[in-house]
């Protein structure tokens, strides 16, 4: 309604910075080393929750909108996930589900579907669609209780079901490369007894040598300058007049 609407315009004046981008990648890199069998077993429901939130988070950066806020609540059997507003409500019947990938898939499902909303108002989001795409998937979606063929073949629909592919996908992606990363890090630290994930993970490595190689450049072109400006005042002139 029109107050979630004024809700979304408050938060979309509050502009990421470089500290709560570093944050929001960070938590999301921890909440994906905790989809793993192991770690969701013991976990606690608002633990989930809170890596839930984590991906949403990353998400919601990555497409430059408001991130929806996280909740639980009991569904039916068969339901994971429902977008209203600016939050995603999960089963909260399904938390202890083994098959966490599911809650993966609805995240970034429901995701879509808010980036979809969010469209509707944000020139930031809207430039991201085709012409008259955001106008198609902001149409009524049919009743699938009644018109389960029209539910599937809407454009928000097909839209979600691959934004849901798509975020598993480079969700196991990053695990994977999450993992290689910490086990180098272990092979280079150990002597470091508590693992504090203090780095990040899915940097690029090349990236990172192209960056210190810049820095050694521009270290370097800086001492050269110094150097000039202490060898000039050696040899500037003290009666004033020019070389």
């Amino acid at each position: 309604g029109s107050c979630a609407v004024a809700v979304l315009l408050y938060l979309r004046g509050c502009s990421v910075n470089e500290m709560e981008r570093e944050t929001i990648d960070r938590r999301y890199q921890r909440a994906v080393r905790n989809l793993n069998p192991q770690a969701w077993s013991v976990m606690l429901p608002q633990e989930k929750l809170q890596d839930l939130q984590a991906l949403e988070n990353k998400n919601a950066m990555d497409q430059n909108r408001v991130p929806c806020r996280v909740q639980a609540e009991p569904m039916a059997p068969g339901q994971w996930a429902y977008q209203a507003d600016s939050r995603i409500v999960v089963n909260a019947n399904e938390l202890d589900n083994p098959n966490f990938m599911e809650h993966v898939d609805s995240i970034y499902h429901e995701g879509s579907h808010a980036r979809d909303m969010q469209a509707q108002y944000f020139p930031e989001v809207s430039r991201q669609y085709a012409p008259g795409q955001v106008e198609e998937r902001n149409t009524p979606v049919p009743d699938p209780n009644t018109d389960l063929q029209g539910y599937l073949d809407h454009p928000a629909e097909v839209a979600a079901r691959a934004a849901g592919a798509q975020g598993v996908a480079q969700t196991q992606a990053d695990h994977t490369r999450i993992c290689a990363a910490d086990q180098t890090y272990r092979s280079e630290h150990s002597n470091q007894i508590l693992e504090t994930y203090d780095y990040d993970a899915l940097a690029d490595p090349e990236a990172g040598a192209e960056s210190e190689i810049a820095d050694e450049q521009e270290n370097s072109l800086a001492s050269g300058e110094q150097a000039g400006v202490a060898l000039g005042a050696d040899l500037a002139p003290d009666d004033g007049e020019s070389l």
